[in-house]
């Protein structure tokens, strides 16, 4: 934490990397560059972002909301949202808001992805965010109002006034995972090698014991070697045993960690993950990674209204005026109704 050197007001300018409170920042980047966490907040972030967006029916009688909403329309949305959920794995994401003036009134005309990494964020007394301040040397820091800030946050608080990350679920197996892979990497280079096995008769000088082992093991990739036949040197293939153990567990972990993104949900136990879903344990799953993606499509609408839609609109028609609440159709598909009694006697 330390205080803007610029500002004379005793608010304070906390770096990205503080406001999120997390000690797990370094753990989600790492995070990042596994194909499974990937996979799945890719999924995610597809579901949320690539809907159509319509006007709320709470929204359906507010002043200018269809003229807003074209304004929203006409940018490269569906990318925008993909992009934007997908960068809740930080807990948090930046978008700059462009305006232009049109022939009758201000126009919504770009949001621009800003890095975190290099942005301050300015603090009131009640923790929340009243400006940003863009750091790219070496110029002076630039600020950047509120009203000209998009910042879809998840799980935002007084606490984490940036969110928290959207992979916070699954830090923990992550980790057992990959101390899972390093140790089974560990064992296959020690146990997984195929090794051979030398016999002798009893009695057998350990002159000649070490000559013929030295010789077995100078052979290299030479395809003949000579030794008494009172020796046999026998190849012994490895033990995959551990090896299908350790498969087994990361498989295990491999779920445990996509249930946790995509479904917040960390418990079964360990013969339930390895023993393959029934046909009804799938459609439960899949119906609750449809409402983690409502819950996420929700949270930008949100923020679209707050951050992007109200400013905008306070800026054309005076103080008071409200943005319109956009909507993101659901991919959640409606339940299937009962048949009649007359459908069903027919």
């Amino acid at each position: 934490m330390k205080p803007w050197p610029n500002d004379v007001s005793d608010r304070d300018i906390y770096s990205s990397a503080p406001i999120n409170q997390d000690d797990n920042a370094a753990t989600y980047e790492d995070m990042l560059r596994d194909d499974v966490v990937m996979a799945a907040l890719g999924t995610l972030a597809e579901d949320a972002g690539q809907r159509p967006m319509i006007l709320s029916d709470q929204s359906a009688h507010t002043p200018g909301a269809e003229v807003l909403l074209d304004d929203l329309r006409a940018l490269p949305l569906a990318s925008i949202l993909t992009e934007a959920a997908h960068g809740l794995w930080r807990g948090f994401g930046v978008w700059q808001t462009m305006w232009r003036p049109g022939k009758d009134r201000l126009q919504l005309d770009a949001l621009l992805d800003l890095s975190p990494d290099i942005l301050t964020l300015q603090l009131d007394d009640s923790r929340s965010v009243r400006a940003m301040h863009l750091h790219i040397p070496p110029n002076e820091p630039r600020k950047i109002d509120r009203a000209h800030v998009w910042m879809p946050r998840w799980r935002g608080s007084r606490a984490n006034p940036a969110g928290r990350s959207i992979l916070e679920p699954a830090v923990r197996l992550w980790k057992v995972r990959d101390a899972m892979i390093r140790h089974w990497g560990h064992a296959v280079r020690r146990y997984g090698q195929p090794y051979l096995l030398l016999q002798y008769p009893s009695g057998t000088p350990s002159a000649d014991i070490t000559a013929v082992a030295t010789a077995i093991d100078n052979m290299g990739a030479d395809g003949l070697m000579a030794i008494p036949d009172t020796f046999a040197a026998t190849i012994v293939p490895p033990s995959y045993a551990a090896t299908l153990s350790h498969a087994e567990a990361v498989q295990y972990a491999d779920a445990r960690i996509r249930n946790a993104i995509m479904l917040e949900w960390t418990g079964g136990s360990v013969l339930a993950g390895l023993r393959p879903p029934s046909a009804g344990a799938a459609d439960i799953s899949s119906q609750r990674t449809r409402n983690r993606a409502d819950t996420i499509a929700a949270l930008l609408c949100d923020s679209l209204r707050d951050d992007v839609l109200t400013p905008l609109a306070r800026a054309i028609w005076g103080p008071n005026a409200k943005g319109p609440l956009p909507c993101l159709l659901t991919a959640t598909p409606t339940a299937q109704q009962p048949p009649s009694p007359a459908s069903a006697s027919a």
